[in-house]
């Protein structure tokens, strides 16, 4: 079902970019940009890339169990080409740009030349091809901010128990202005009727 509103959202706005962020660490973002970008790929008219930007904690590379001493790092920091870096979780529609290293002056990474260049072709590269990308939470450094106009929509994950209604009124509002495409209550406990 997200996947399916996201896209609709998408094609209606002729958006071809997708933020995931959260409040705080910990809500699961990472997880729901993955499952989103799994999500998308299996839907045969798109192909999916899911960049892991979240710079200081980067973490995507672990769910799939993968190792690389090239990542997204490698690119803005040394001359090393994009190309390389990626690889196909047994996917055929699915890729992926992963870090590894945290980098501690992300919010000045996410807002150099280099990284500008690199979404301005993952965008527009494929047609029918929808990118991705795990951001650091909203609250925690300013990392969503600097990429914020550069990104088409911003996807908002909160946890049920753990994100507190003022974290995340607060992170909606710093992104106030931006297109917010919607928000995810992960780990709900309360179950919804789906109607159709």
């Amino acid at each position: 079902m997200l996947r399916t509103r996201i896209l609709q959202e998408m094609a209606a706005n002729n958006w071809k970019s997708i933020a995931v962020t959260s409040p705080t660490p910990n809500s699961g973002k990472t997880l729901t940009a993955i499952n989103l970008a799994i999500s998308i790929a299996m839907e045969s008219s798109h192909t999916a890339l899911l960049v892991d930007a979240d710079l200081r904690h980067p973490s995507v590379h672990k769910y799939f169990g993968y190792s690389s001493e090239s990542t997204l790092s490698n690119y803005l920091f040394e001359e090393e080409p994009v190309a390389p870096m990626l690889f196909r979780p047994n996917m055929n529609r699915l890729t992926v740009l992963p870090g590894r290293l945290p980098i501690h002056d992300s919010a000045e990474a996410l807002g150099s030349p280099k990284w500008l260049a690199l979404l301005s072709e993952a965008s527009s590269r494929y047609p029918d091809r929808i990118v991705v990308i795990d951001i650091a939470p909203v609250l925690n450094i300013d990392d969503a901010l600097t990429i914020a106009p550069h990104i088409d929509c911003v996807l908002m994950v909160a946890e049920n128990g753990r994100t507190k209604h003022d974290e995340l009124q607060r992170a909606l509002e710093l992104l106030e202005g931006y297109p917010l495409i919607g928000t995810v209550l992960n780990k709900s406990e309360k179950k919804v009727a789906v109607r159709y």
